[in-house]
């Protein structure tokens, strides 16, 4: 229909290739929308009456009822719907595009389709945090080790770890929430790059379609797609969240941890191998989150050196931002069912918090409240662990006579210390207790109940967009 003027010749497969209309489906009912608020700005300005305002929108009603047809010749969904407008309204439908661009208008339906996507991510991982919430607030006082380097730390709870999740994730929220503010921003009357001598009301259009307010000049509110950009960094960052819990539920599901078991529902066996317990589910999502990160690169480098002014290179960001967000909430959704299907293994939990010396940490700390600096004491204690280790010994094997022994090999006066203090400071629950600093395992309750009320929040704020 557009190339009639300027354009005479046509090829099919061409016109395929340049089609947009497979993407535009996720964006039909916002163009529908944004057609229905250009018509009624169009006719307070004078442009169309009131009976062919209320021509037009009905129309535009029965397109969207009637749906999107693969007219490939069309190129994409803004002419697909002007012209099926004008089938059906005749003359009239041709003053629909007055004083727009396409440029414009997919600018504004993908601010659209961005912002209710984020909206859905948002309370997709809020669901999954409840999740998350409900683990924790059932094993305030599991303990377990604490890892880094992947190598055994110190003590804390299995409450401790799973908030370390949520407060990410509010994290993420909090990034949702900026980014939102940043979308919601209304290209529409920028027409092509440098607006239109038709007095177009913006702010009338921004406000119809739910937008806090317009994007003041025309070229960048045409030529800019950093909003998806961003919108799909913050699902890059949820899906890297995701991807380092996904990992240590793998690892703590192995025969040599042995901290979780995967349920049956979310495990995998072997076709040869009958004792296996594969964790599939996990592996997909951990493969899935790859996907998410190279598409958000994959766009960087579709408009990293595009001049300003639209390019049809755009185009191409569309389908590959759709894809990361589909992915995403499929792995939100996957993953509620994992955190349901998780059994953990408290006896191992806390077997292993008696082993591997992971209260040295709290021995040493305990020796500087005693009158030790803490480099004396982290060097005592540090030949105490290389002593039991030589003679095979557990940290609660540990008595007065060798840290006696240690102190004179390293040259440290070993403070007034009784065999009662040395075997409370060496319980692995009153390690957790003995924690002042806050934020440290004592305060989890504490923690979780701000966490989830400050996230709360900031989802209403979203949502509210």
């Amino acid at each position: 229909m557009i190339r009639e003027g300027r354009l005479e010749s046509y090829n099919e497969r061409i016109a395929r290739f340049t089609s947009s209309l497979e993407f535009d489906k996720n964006i039909f009912k916002y163009e529908i929308l944004i057609n229905k608020v250009y018509a009624k700005m169009l006719n307070l300005i004078g442009i169309i009456s009131e009976e062919e305002l209320k021509s037009i929108v009905n129309a535009l009603e029965e397109i969207e009822r009637e749906g999107i047809r693969m007219e490939y010749e069309l190129e994409d969904i803004h002419v697909f719907i002007e012209k099926r407008l004008i089938e059906k309204v005749g003359e009239i439908g041709e003053k629909i595009h007055t004083g727009r661009s396409r440029n414009d208008l997919i600018a504004t339906s993908l601010r659209l389709l961005v912002k209710d996507n984020l909206k859905e991510i948002a309370r997709e991982l809020f669901e999954f945090m409840k999740h998350l919430e409900e683990i924790s607030r059932k094993n305030l006082n599991v303990i377990m080790p604490g890892y880094t380097h992947m190598q055994h730390a110190q003590v804390i709870t299995l409450s401790h770890y799973f908030i370390s999740k949520i407060q990410s994730f509010s994290r993420c929220l909090e990034r949702i929430l900026d980014c939102i503010n940043r979308v919601n921003l209304c290209p529409l009357g920028s027409a092509a790059l440098c607006g239109t001598s038709f007095d177009i009301d913006r702010k009338f259009l921004a406000k119809e379609l739910g937008f806090d307010d317009i994007l003041e000049n025309t070229l960048d509110a045409t030529s800019s797609r950093d909003f998806i950009l961003e919108a799909m960094n913050c699902y890059n960052l949820i899906a890297i969240e995701l991807s380092r819990m996904v990992e240590e539920f793998i690892l703590f599901s192995t025969y040599e941890f042995n901290l979780i078991e995967l349920g049956d529902e979310i495990s995998s066996t072997s076709s040869i191998m009958p004792q296996k317990k594969n964790p599939d589910v996990l592996e997909l999502v951990r493969a899935k989150i790859n996907k998410i990160i190279s598409n958000y690169f994959s766009c960087i480098n579709i408009i990293k050196d595009k001049p300003y002014g639209y390019n049809r290179d755009f185009q191409e960001m569309n389908p590959i931002y759709f894809e990361s967000y589909k992915i995403l909430k499929e792995i939100l959704e996957i993953m509620r069912i994992v955190l349901k299907n998780l059994r953990f293994n408290y006896k191992r939990m806390e077997m292993l918090c008696m082993e591997n010396f992971l209260l040295a940490t709290d021995l040493a700390e305990f020796l500087v409240k005693k009158g030790l600096t803490f480099r004396k004491a982290h060097k005592l204690v540090g030949r105490l662990v290389k002593r039991c280790i030589e003679r095979n010994l557990k940290q609660n094997e540990v008595n007065i006579e060798m840290l006696k022994e240690v102190s004179r090999e390293v040259n440290v006066k070993l403070p007034e210390i009784s065999e009662e203090e040395i075997r409370k400071i060496l319980d692995p629950r009153n390690s957790i207790m003995n924690k002042n600093s806050y934020g440290s395992p004592k305060y989890d309750s504490e923690i979780l109940e701000k966490l989830m009320k400050k996230s709360e929040k900031i989802l209403r704020n979203i949502l509210a967009k």
